[in-house]
């Protein structure tokens, strides 16, 4: 769990004339998009290498990647509601409640 209650929201396929919005209760979040290594990606590859004494292999290192986007919530048990429209105006929406679980076989 992060102690400054950051949430990494990650929306693959994102593309600048795509919208944003992130709500904790009817609290509207400001959203920043940031460059940073998938966690996802480090726990179902990386780390599961080194978990089995295995080198991790250089073609296939996790790097920054500009798809993450970060909020602050008020609160670590706090329930978001996050809306991703593209610019076909399609809606992507989920409901997150935290603390959120994180495992490597997540979707």
């Amino acid at each position: 769990m992060n102690a400054n209650n950051e949430v990494l929201i990650n929306i693959w396929s994102y593309e600048k004339d795509w919208s944003i919005e992130v709500k904790e209760g009817a609290a509207v979040l400001p959203v920043t998009r940031v460059s940073v290594k998938d966690p996802l990606h480090i726990i179902s590859y990386e780390a599961k290498r080194l978990n089995v004494n295995a080198e991790p292999t250089t073609s296939f290192v996790t790097l920054n990647t500009s798809h993450f986007f970060k909020v602050t919530a008020t609160s670590p048990t706090s329930t978001l509601s996050i809306k991703v429209t593209d610019r076909f105006g399609n809606v992507y929406s989920e409901t997150m409640t935290r603390p959120k679980q994180f495992y490597y076989t997540m979707k």
